[in-house]
Protein backbone atom coordinates (compact mmCIF):
# COMPACT_ATOMS: atom_id res chain seq x y z
CA UNK A 1 0.00 0.00 0.00
CA UNK A 2 2.62 2.12 0.67
CA UNK A 3 4.76 1.86 -2.87
CA UNK A 4 0.71 2.57 -4.25
CA UNK A 5 0.58 5.92 -2.60
CA UNK A 6 4.34 6.95 -3.08
CA UNK A 7 3.75 6.24 -7.20
CA UNK A 8 0.59 8.03 -7.05
CA UNK A 9 1.70 11.37 -5.06
CA UNK A 10 5.08 11.40 -6.97
CA UNK A 11 2.97 11.39 -10.21
CA UNK A 12 0.53 13.83 -8.74
CA UNK A 13 3.54 15.92 -7.83
CA UNK A 14 5.50 15.65 -11.26
CA UNK A 15 8.04 13.63 -10.38
CA UNK A 16 7.35 11.36 -13.67
CA UNK A 17 6.60 12.69 -16.71
CA UNK A 18 4.44 10.97 -18.88
CA UNK A 19 7.43 9.57 -20.87
CA UNK A 20 8.78 8.36 -17.88
CA UNK A 21 5.34 6.47 -16.75
CA UNK A 22 5.37 4.69 -20.67
CA UNK A 23 8.79 3.52 -19.74
CA UNK A 24 8.19 2.70 -16.04
CA UNK A 25 5.00 0.57 -17.50
CA UNK A 26 6.62 -1.21 -20.08
CA UNK A 27 9.79 -2.44 -17.18
CA UNK A 28 6.73 -3.22 -15.03
CA UNK A 29 5.14 -5.22 -17.98
CA UNK A 30 7.90 -6.80 -19.94
CA UNK A 31 10.86 -7.08 -16.96
CA UNK A 32 9.89 -7.17 -13.72
CA UNK A 33 6.46 -8.86 -13.17
CA UNK A 34 7.40 -12.13 -15.51
CA UNK A 35 10.90 -12.33 -13.59
CA UNK A 36 8.59 -12.76 -9.94
CA UNK A 37 6.33 -15.14 -11.71
CA UNK A 38 9.38 -16.81 -13.12
CA UNK A 39 10.84 -16.53 -9.48
CA UNK A 40 7.76 -18.00 -8.06
CA UNK A 41 7.27 -20.83 -9.97
CA UNK A 42 11.13 -21.84 -9.84
CA UNK A 43 11.37 -22.12 -6.11
CA UNK A 44 7.88 -23.43 -5.54
CA UNK A 45 8.19 -26.90 -3.47
CA UNK A 46 5.20 -28.98 -5.76
CA UNK A 47 4.54 -31.10 -2.68
CA UNK A 48 2.32 -28.06 -0.83
CA UNK A 49 0.54 -27.74 -3.95
CA UNK A 50 -3.04 -28.49 -3.46
CA UNK A 51 -4.32 -29.83 -6.61
CA UNK A 52 -7.78 -30.14 -6.03
CA UNK A 53 -8.09 -26.71 -5.36
CA UNK A 54 -5.82 -25.83 -8.36
CA UNK A 55 -8.56 -28.11 -10.59
CA UNK A 56 -11.59 -26.46 -8.59
CA UNK A 57 -10.42 -22.80 -9.85
CA UNK A 58 -9.49 -23.84 -13.32
CA UNK A 59 -12.87 -25.79 -13.96
CA UNK A 60 -15.00 -22.81 -12.21
CA UNK A 61 -13.02 -20.30 -14.73
CA UNK A 62 -13.78 -22.70 -17.65
CA UNK A 63 -17.40 -22.71 -16.69
CA UNK A 64 -17.51 -18.64 -16.13
CA UNK A 65 -15.46 -18.47 -19.56
CA UNK A 66 -17.64 -20.62 -21.75
CA UNK A 67 -21.27 -18.87 -19.74
CA UNK A 68 -19.73 -15.20 -20.45
CA UNK A 69 -18.96 -16.61 -24.09
CA UNK A 70 -22.48 -17.44 -24.65
CA UNK A 71 -24.38 -14.64 -22.86
CA UNK A 72 -22.03 -12.12 -24.84
CA UNK A 73 -23.03 -13.41 -28.11
CA UNK A 74 -26.28 -14.13 -28.14
CA UNK A 75 -26.71 -10.27 -26.88
CA UNK A 76 -24.17 -9.06 -29.46
CA UNK A 77 -25.72 -8.50 -32.71
CA UNK A 78 -22.48 -6.75 -34.12
CA UNK A 79 -20.64 -8.05 -36.57
CA UNK A 80 -17.40 -8.69 -34.95
CA UNK A 81 -19.89 -10.47 -31.77
CA UNK A 82 -17.34 -13.74 -31.70
CA UNK A 83 -14.40 -10.96 -30.70
CA UNK A 84 -16.20 -9.39 -28.49
CA UNK A 85 -17.92 -12.55 -26.52
CA UNK A 86 -14.37 -14.02 -26.14
CA UNK A 87 -12.58 -10.25 -25.08
CA UNK A 88 -15.53 -10.17 -22.52
CA UNK A 89 -14.86 -13.86 -21.23
CA UNK A 90 -11.00 -13.15 -21.16
CA UNK A 91 -12.35 -10.35 -19.02
CA UNK A 92 -14.81 -12.02 -16.59
CA UNK A 93 -11.68 -14.90 -15.63
CA UNK A 94 -8.25 -13.35 -15.62
CA UNK A 95 -9.18 -9.78 -14.03
CA UNK A 96 -7.90 -9.78 -10.85
CA UNK A 97 -6.21 -13.30 -9.70
CA UNK A 98 -3.09 -12.19 -8.47
CA UNK A 99 -4.51 -8.34 -7.19
CA UNK A 100 -7.68 -10.23 -5.52
CA UNK A 101 -6.39 -13.54 -4.61
CA UNK A 102 -3.42 -12.88 -2.18
CA UNK A 103 -5.69 -10.80 -0.08
CA UNK A 104 -8.39 -12.87 0.35
CA UNK A 105 -5.54 -16.02 0.67
CA UNK A 106 -4.23 -13.79 3.44
CA UNK A 107 -7.62 -12.90 5.45
CA UNK A 108 -8.84 -16.32 5.22
CA UNK A 109 -5.73 -18.24 6.18
CA UNK A 110 -3.13 -15.67 7.80
CA UNK A 111 -0.30 -13.91 6.93
CA UNK A 112 1.86 -16.90 8.05
CA UNK A 113 -0.29 -19.36 5.53
CA UNK A 114 0.25 -16.64 2.21
CA UNK A 115 3.50 -16.17 2.95
CA UNK A 116 4.41 -19.93 2.56
CA UNK A 117 2.02 -20.51 -0.48
CA UNK A 118 3.13 -17.78 -2.37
Amino acid sequence: TLIILLGYASRRVGIFSEKDMAGLNKFLCYVSLPAVFFFSLATLDWGTVSFSLLASLCLAKTIVYIATSIVTYSATHDAERIGISGLYAIFTTKSNDIAMGVPIITSVYGKEYARSKA
